[in-house]
């Protein structure tokens, strides 16, 4: 009996991984069926390899029926089995569940398992690849349903080099069969694989086959399969002789340049330097220079703005006997014209390589030519042209000189230097030491030096920062006996400041010049000044004296440490702040084990304390409420800690953004007794993204709306403060404090009065999300007696509130209804539905019609071009009150709405602010690349 026992609490013991498995997998909570598929190698090898082929492959085979993620999480596991299996001579055992998936209506879900089956294709035997994959490959190709042929086109190139010849000619029959599909989603995936297939495929049948499959392709009905054979005719000719280029390839990518869609010429303009490198030289001069003159003049805004971006590379790889004569007669023209082209994007493009053409050029030329272009775009109305020209200026000083480039750009420079855009006073920033190192100490005096006091006060903490390094490296480059002359006693004045954040200021330059000052200058003039610190009315200031001290002390002598750094660490140890207490004792304690070497890295850069204007601006029935609070950030604690402080400004009220009125969020239910606040209409509360402040072009935009629209009281929060800094370290932990805060101050405000059914809060990026936490508060503080009406997310933040293990995410349970806009999904926005109604402009992903390629620096213009789109989006759909606009219709996904497969079921609805409550669901539509961005009911089919 006790034999018997034994044995069937072993078979239970066996069981019971595929037992837990089938549990989770059923259990109607996603995240845990997830979690449960993330752990399958764990419960593979509890099995062992020999139950993992028989027992779990089959069961995952038949059960795969469930959300996308699960599916895709599954098929990227399924990648990694193979060890699992028993290695590649069980790899066949994979297949199964992964042709399953190739299957699945979610492209991602059928891409990543496709990946995971050319992954196990590679681990096959030549002969288990014919007996195994290539039957798997057929059933794809000849699947009534289009996901499956689509997958099959993926497989192609992997199987096709390690078959036998009739193998071979069999798979391509079969890749000609899905390039003459009659679903055009079948021929743009057989498109978007031609020329990996003709890598592996033998010249003669390159030449008898797949080129004819080329030009069919580029002959195409649909657009999407003719741009798609413009990267396989980059493929083609990198495998084909010169002349053979010339007879096969060159006719059709000339009808590709004159092809009737931007979007064929956009991806000829993309695609066109790695033409130029695989067609030749001659091929160049006689056919691709003339071709990108076209594209430089192109009709379509994006298709001149990615030409604009090839400038420079194309130049570069011109043949040398003949280059300066190309660029200056055919290339040059064009490039003037762009300079002041009537798009910003295109403009931009330009900035960001025109500086590139200098060395090619050489100096004459430049100066000739090139600097009155880059002094017409140094002053362009828009920044991010101005920007991209600054950040590139180093091309054009390495060939004229520092001389020249004073006298010619200086004084756009310096009007940049205060520029409204903090970006580009940024740039600037980062510029200036070159400059000061170039021009001398009498030049930077005369010229210079006031701008690099006027950062250290600028409003915007990242400019502070950045001057704050850009001073330590000016001081390297004229020396300690220049700095104690010029510019030590004027930071050290800053001291007196009323405002605390320039005393933190006066702080954070003494910890950067001390690098570079030495003993002498740190014992005569920077302890001094850190003791009347150390007795500062706000505890930040104290603190961080405290870390200072220690930061400071590797460079004084022990009699200098033990008579001014110990009695004022010792003072600091009585604080009544606990934290100035905390950083005094662990200062002590460094000083009295100092580290064997001195180190930068030693001292604990100090986190951004901020005194944040959290303001409600009213403009005409607008509103902006202001709240001093002391934020502060310690590295022992992950949240910020809120205190009001006695101070907070007045402003006379007019119609217009720049005149408002603000309010103490401790008195923001005063907004309600405002002559202009009218109860009778709607109040929007907008609330601005990550490093952003109310002056960024956003907060005008909508602003601007509203105004025009004439129906709302609007309430902007100025959170810039706190919404700076680093993003997952500080933004998004205030993000979550402050939106709790807000959600008390908002039922004040219902208590007083406001109409919670006429308030709408609308966010943009972590906007979004901080609108989602107000949303939240007001239901768990009022006992869930109240829910907010609505709340629009301009695409809300993605990291790291998806997944949300350390932030919780907008949801559709935060108001009665919750649209949100996606437009940069995966990237800066977020990647998943999350609304009651979530509308996917264009597909809700990078690259947005009209933006530029993202192939520039992060959170540069460019870069957050597609994330911003969500916001211009809703300031056109407010402004144009009594036009129906940015029409939706309600699909399963993006592959959907592109074929027609639309849910009937569903009324056509407005993405924005005249969006029907009755939206459930995620809808799709197209939008033009520029305003207006709407295309009436022509957005809600796929052209």
């Amino acid at each position: 009996m006790a034999a018997s026992a034994s044995g069937d609490k072993a078979a239970d013991d066996s069981l019971y991984p595929i037992a837990v498995l089938i549990d989770e997998l059923k259990n109607e909570d996603i995240q845990l069926r997830l979690n449960s598929i993330k752990k399958l190698s764990t419960i593979a090898l509890a099995l062992g390899e020999e139950r993992t082929r028989t027992e779990l492959l089959p069961f995952l085979t038949e059960s795969i029926y469930d959300e996308d993620e699960v599916l895709l999480a599954l098929a990227e596991q399924l990648g990694n089995f193979i060890p699992l299996v028993g290695g590649p001579e069980y790899a066949m055992y994979l297949i199964p569940p992964l042709e399953s998936l190739a299957t699945v209506e979610e492209t991602v879900v059928r891409e990543k398992a496709v990946e995971s089956l050319r992954t196990v294709a590679g681990q096959h035997s030549a002969q288990d690849l014919e007996v195994h994959l290539v039957p798997t490959l057929q059933r794809l190709v000849s699947g009534d349903w289009f996901t499956s042929r689509t997958s099959a086109c993926g497989l192609f190139s992997v199987c096709y080099p390690r078959v036998s010849a009739a193998v071979k000619a069999e798979l391509r029959n079969n890749f000609r069969t899905l390039c003459q599909d009659e679903t055009p989603m079948v021929r743009r995936a057989a498109a978007g694989k031609l020329g990996e297939f003709a890598k592996v495929v033998e010249i003669e049948y390159l030449k008898s086959d797949l080129i004819t499959m080329f030009v069919q392709m580029a002959q195409d009905e649909q657009d999407s399969v003719r741009l798609l054979a413009v990267e396989a005719c980059v493929s083609i000719a990198q495998l084909l002789p010169q002349d053979e280029v010339e007879l096969n390839v060159m006719p059709t990518l000339r009808q590709c340049v004159n092809d009737n869609s931007w979007r064929v010429r956009y991806m000829v303009a993309e695609k066109l330097t790695d033409l130029q490198k695989a067609v030749g030289q001659e091929i160049t001069k006689n056919d691709l220079v003339s071709a990108f003159q076209f594209l430089l003049k192109d009709s379509e805004a994006e298709v001149r703005a990615s030409a604009a971006t090839k400038v420079t590379e194309f130049c570069s790889n011109l043949d040398k006997a003949c280059q300066e004569q190309i660029i200056m007669t055919s290339i040059l023209p064009c490039v003037k014209e762009l300079v002041a082209d009537p798009n910003q994007h295109v403009k931009s493009a330009l900035a960001s390589v025109i500086m590139g053409l200098s060395p090619i050029v050489g100096r004459n030329n430049t100066i000739e030519h090139l600097l009155p272009l880059f002094l017409v775009q140094l002053k362009d109305e828009w920044p991010e042209v101005r920007l991209n020209i600054i950040s590139t200026l180093d091309c054009i000083n390495d060939v004229i000189g520092i001389q020249q480039l004073s006298q010619s750009l200086l004084p756009a420079i310096v009007e940049l230097a205060e520029d409204t855009k903090w970006r580009v006073r940024l740039a600037i920033i980062e510029y200036m030491p070159l400059l000061a190192g170039q021009l001398g100490q009498e030049f930077f005096n005369q010229k210079l030096r006031d701008l690099c006091f006027n950062w250290l006060n600028d409003h915007v903490y990242a400019i502070r920062e950045a001057a704050t390094l850009n001073m330590k490296k000016i001081v390297q480059t004229f020396g300690t006996q220049w700095a104690e002359t010029n510019i030590i006693n004027q930071i050290l004045v800053m001291v007196k400041n009323s405002n605390y954040l320039h005393r933190m200021t006066c702080l954070f330059c003494i910890n950067a010049l001390a690098d570079v000052c030495g003993a002498d200058i740190i014992e005569r003039l920077f302890l001094p000044t850190i003791k009347v610190l150390s007795t500062d009315p706000v505890a930040n200031v104290r603190f961080n004296v405290a870390k200072t001290l220690q930061k400071l002390s590797p460079f004084l002598d022990q009699a200098a440490i033990d008579e001014h750094v110990k009695p004022i660490l010792e003072k600091l140890n009585t604080d009544t702040d606990v934290d100035v207490k905390y950083f005094a004792s662990e200062a002590m304690v460094g000083i009295a084990d100092p580290p064997d070497s001195f180190n930068e890295n030693c001292f604990r850069k100090p986190f951004n304390l901020y005194s944040t204007s959290l303001e409600l601006l009213e403009i005409s029935n607008s509103t902006v409420i202001n709240n001093d609070h002391q934020c502060v950030f310690y590295q022992r604690v992950p949240f910020v800690t809120l205190s009001t402080l006695p101070s907070y400004r007045l402003a006379m009220l007019s119609p217009k953004f720049e005149d408002h009125e603000t309010y103490s969020l401790e008195k923001a239910e005063d907004i309600l007794l405002h002559g202009r606040f009218d109860k009778n209409k709607k109040t929007v509360m907008y609330f601005h993204g990550y490093i952003e402040t109310p002056e960024v072009e956003s907060v005008h935009v909508i602003a601007d709306a509203y105004l025009k629209r004439a129906d709302h009281n609007i309430i902007i929060l100025d959170w810039a403060q706190l919404a700076d800094g680093n993003y997952l370290l500080e933004a998004v932990p205030n993000c979550k404090k402050l939106g709790s805060y807000l959600g008390t101050v908002v039922l004040r405000m219902v208590n007083a009065g406001l109409d919670v059914n006429k308030l709408h809060l609308v966010g943009h990026s972590l906007g979004g999300q901080l609108a989602g936490y107000i949303g939240r508060t007001v239901i768990s503080q009022s006992d869930k007696q109240i829910k907010l009406n609505r709340i629009s997310a301009l695409d809300p933040a993605f990291p790291p509130f998806y997944p949300g293990i350390f932030a919780t995410a907008l949801s559709s349970k935060d108001a009665n209804f919750v649209d949100v806009i996606h437009t940069d999904a995966w990237l800066y926005g977020a990647p998943v539905s999350t609304g009651t109604a979530d509308f996917w402009p264009n597909n809700g992903k990078t690259l947005q019609p009209g933006c530029p390629k993202r192939n520039y620096k992060l959170l540069t213009d460019n870069d957050l071009c597609s994330h911003r789109r969500s916001w211009w989006f809703w300031a056109e759909s407010v402004a144009e009150s009594n036009v129906p606009s940015f029409h939706s219709v309600r699909c399963k996904s993006w592959d959907d709405f592109k074929d027609g497969k639309v849910d009937r079921s569903a009324a056509v609805v407005q993405m924005g602010i005249d969006c029907s409550h009755d939206a459930k669901g995620d809808y799709y539509l197209q939008t033009n690349g520029a305003s207006p961005y709407s295309k009436g009911v022509s957005g809600a089919k796929y052209e």
